[in-house]
């Protein structure tokens, strides 16, 4: 029974090898480059399509209309009617009554007001927007730079992966053929059924390492297909040639990283944003100077009254100093 088993595996592996070497053979699949991977994950990969979300977001945010620089412009309007029957009685004596008597009422006003000072609230108010600005852009460059690090890794890990099948089913050919050449020294009597049982379990070990790397390498393409921002089983092919760049500084590398490491930069900006909250939160002991200004019309007509008819407008200014003790 064991032994139709494994004659069963080993069928099926060298009849998985032949169709591979066939389909390769019938059908030109792209090579997928790590650069086309890179441009690729750029324009789909969701992590990074939504860092740069983020980032347009915070330029929003830090913009100066968010500051509190810009005037403060409102304008109102409004206006009332009564209809009643009225009855007035004058100082001299004399009687005015009216049924239906209407009255009416309108008024409208612009007004601008401006804070000339406010203990450099706004200020730095302004330059922590900036800096929070800074600061998510460096979060986003961080995100797509690990996620470009996970790509490469998952890139060289199916150019890894991809090797090691095609020298897995040389080494399987190898041992397939020993397999036959000592099965038949073993039919001729030149050789032990325990030599023919050694062969058979090297070549069902061959077998078993070739099924279960290629398990590896379609979860390894389902993953580098996630970074790409692609649905799992897109067709292509990794080229499995790394070249590796020579280090002609080391030194350089240590003033590199200070220079450009984004985790570094992002403590950095940390710390002033905090030095900023401080020096902001000492503006609230400073006192505040607004300047206003404002045009208003208003009318009210009476048909019965002290007074018949009246109307107004004209400008209005001031400037108002507050100091919270």
């Amino acid at each position: 029974m064991n032994m139709k088993i494994n004659n069963l595996l080993i069928v099926f592996v060298l009849a998985t090898i032949s169709l591979t070497g066939i389909s390769q053979t019938t059908n030109t699949v792209a090579t997928l480059t790590l650069s086309q991977a890179v441009a690729m994950a750029m324009k789909q990969n969701q992590d990074i399509l939504i860092a740069r979300n983020n980032l347009r977001i915070a330029e929003n945010n830090s913009s100066l209309l968010n500051s509190g620089y810009l005037p403060q412009l409102t304008g109102n309007a409004g206006g009332n009617y009564s209809n009643n029957n009225t009855e007035i009685t004058y100082s001299s004596g004399d009687k005015v009554t009216q049924d239906g008597a209407v009255s009416t009422s309108y008024n409208g006003s612009l007004g601008i007001n401006y804070r000339l000072f406010d203990g450099m609230n706004r200020y730095y108010n302004y330059k922590i927007l900036k800096a929070d600005d800074t600061y998510t852009e460096l979060q986003s460059r961080a995100l797509i730079e690990n996620t470009l690090i996970l790509l490469s890794r998952s890139y060289y890990d199916v150019a890894r992966l991809t090797s090691k099948i095609e020298n897995i089913k040389r080494t399987l050919g190898i041992s397939y053929t020993r397999y036959l050449y000592i099965k038949d020294k073993y039919d001729y009597g030149q050789s032990t059924e325990l030599d023919v049982l050694n062969s058979e379990v090297d070549l069902n070990n061959d077998s078993v390492n070739l099924i279960n790397t290629q398990r590896e390498l379609h979860i390894a393409h389902n993953n580098l297909d996630v970074l790409l921002g692609q649905q799992p089983g897109l067709n292509y092919q990794i080229d499995t040639l790394v070249v590796f760049n020579p280090v002609t500084n080391p030194d350089s590398l240590f003033i590199d990283a200070m220079a450009n490491n984004a985790s570094y930069l992002m403590s950095l900006q940390n710390k002033e944003v905090s030095a900023l909250s401080v020096k902001q939160s000492k503006s609230g002991y400073l006192p505040t100077l607004d300047l206003n200004g404002s045009y208003a019309v208003s009318k009210t007509d009476n048909d019965v009254g002290y007074l018949l008819n009246s109307q107004n407008k004209g400008f209005s200014t001031g400037i108002s100093l507050s100091w919270s003790i």
